[in-house]
């Protein structure tokens, strides 16, 4: 109710507020609507008055044995001055130029991470841009001939979940997956269904863009053009992804 009231009423009361100020055009104005609109206008208008202002912190070129690296002295603090930063240091002490230096402490942190998710329509164009400056336009055509192929499932997808079905039958041909990728040594142990990938309640008419049961030979992916191979590279090592474990690492 509040919605209609603010719209049919607010609408044109400022409609012709405004055209009676010489402002030609209809105007709408709505419960939610109006004040995001108010609030892009203030990030513009703070945007637009910035004012860059100078600041000093400490950063430095650590050589040590096994190669160089860049350093902060502390990341989140920062001098207005000169002076307020040359006491700084001096507080710290350290000083301006080339010194040895010890590394007391190194603080790392283990972390993980899991594979892409599969493709959707919106992301596997994303990537294309990201990849090769290609529209969103050619990336479609581009699919759209590895779907008549019978190479990739249909493109006009908005989920990156597949059913299980679709694991399933994946599963058996991973091995011709990783072959054309010529990714044999890649482990990938994970064959049981994981639900960042495999939802069957959130596919409705389409599932996420995968490689279908026909496995493209080396004769047919070189009659390809560049954009429908790198479509293809992609989504295939994106499915073989779902099977590997979480890429584990440390972050220093």
């Amino acid at each position: 109710m509040a919605d209609w009231l603010i719209g049919m009423n607010g609408s044109p009361l400022y409609s012709l507020l405004l055209q009676q100020k010489g402002i030609p055009g209809s105007f709408s104005l709505g419960r939610v609507q109006t004040p995001t609109l108010y609030m892009i206008y203030q990030l513009q208008e703070k945007i637009r008055n910035f004012q860059k202002e100078p600041y000093f912190e400490g950063k430095a070129q650590v050589i040590a044995q096994n190669g160089a690296f860049d350093a902060k002295l502390d990341p989140n603090e920062t001098q207005a001055t000169q002076e307020a930063f040359e006491a700084y240091l001096k507080e710290k002490g350290v000083q301006l130029g080339k010194q040895p230096g010890t590394i007391l402490q190194v603080e790392t942190e283990k972390k993980s991470a899991a594979s892409p998710r599969l493709f959707s329509l919106s992301s596997l164009q994303s990537k294309m841009n990201q990849l090769m400056k290609a529209s969103a336009k050619d990336t479609l055509e581009a699919m759209q001939g590895l779907y008549e192929g019978k190479y990739l499932s249909y493109p006009r997808t908005d989920t990156p979940y597949i059913t299980e079905g679709e694991y399933a039958y994946l599963l058996d041909h991973l091995d011709e997956y990783k072959h054309f990728l010529k990714a044999e040594a890649i482990p990938t142990p994970i064959h049981t269904p994981n639900s960042r990938y495999v939802n069957n309640k959130k596919v409705q008419e389409h599932y996420a863009i995968i490689p279908t049961k026909t496995v493209m030979t080396a004769a047919a992916f070189e009659q390809l053009s560049p954009l429908q191979q790198a479509i293809y590279e992609q989504v295939l090592k994106t499915t073989v992804a779902m099977f590997a474990e979480k890429y584990t690492y440390e972050e220093t």
